[in-house]
């Protein structure tokens, strides 16, 4: 039998099928009703009931349990599972997923995990078919982080082949082409490093990093390694810039 949890508000949630199992501790199994407790009750706290994030909708202090709302879908297996995705809807996806990043920003928190199917995504069709787009919002907030101080950038969240634009990584564009994916076995044959290889296609695409942003990085190699590939990158192409 699933057991009961009673919010802050007094509504009663029953715990449902486990969507994520931890490998060694059930009681940190992901449920249709858990999670994380004290970063999300910053998150809540500067952000409101934001359309663009998905925060939390009740808590338990005690049982340090927070409630969510349930998507129905994420932009991952929303765009696998559609590949005529009307463009119309792909637009309206991302300028949502853009304005949620914008708040994050204007707040200086940057999210650290933004891949696909961390875009959480509910949507129908109507009488006559066509797809419409009910809301969007980022999910999965834990790996956010408020930057403080004077260098920033001293968080490696994520790993190589998944790690949000703002920390280096995977991106796809409005093609759902994943632009920035190279081919890990070929890589490991040269013995190259991905997180170079992948850092310079997104200096590439995005342009190289400034003297401000490179001197976020509380780390001599990697700040070394940008401001290398920023130098390569304006040689290739003067013209771009980040």
């Amino acid at each position: 039998m699933y057991s009961t949890l009673t919010g802050r508000s007094g509504r009663v949630y029953v715990r449902g099928r486990v969507l994520q199992t931890h490998p060694t501790k059930p009681e940190l199994n992901v449920h249709f009703a858990t999670s994380i407790f004290e970063l999300s009750q910053e998150l809540k706290h500067e952000f409101g009931n934001s359309s663009y994030l998905r925060l939390h909708l009740d808590d338990n202090e005690e049982e340090c349990v927070l409630v969510y709302d349930y998507y129905q879908d994420n932009l991952l297996s929303l765009v696998r599972n559609n590949p005529d995705l009307p463009i119309k809807a792909r637009k309206f996806i991302l300028r949502e997923l853009g304005l949620g990043l914008r708040d994050l920003h204007s707040k200086q928190w940057i999210h650290l995990d933004t891949k696909p199917n961390n875009a959480m995504i509910d949507w129908n069709l109507d009488e006559k078919g066509r797809f419409r787009i009910e809301r969007v919002a980022w999910g999965d907030l834990d790996c956010a982080l408020k930057l403080k101080g004077e260098r920033l950038l001293n968080h490696r969240i994520g790993n190589v082949m998944w790690r949000s634009p703002e920390g280096q990584n995977l991106f796809l564009w409005s093609h759902w082409v994943e632009t920035l994916h190279p081919d890990f076995e070929q890589l490991k044959k040269d013995g190259t490093e991905p997180e170079q290889v992948i850092l310079y296609k997104l200096l590439s695409m995005f342009g190289p990093a400034s003297p401000e942003l490179i001197a976020h990085v509380d780390d001599q190699y990697g700040g070394e390694l940008l401001a290398a590939l920023s130098r390569v990158v304006e040689e290739e192409d003067p013209g771009l810039t980040l």
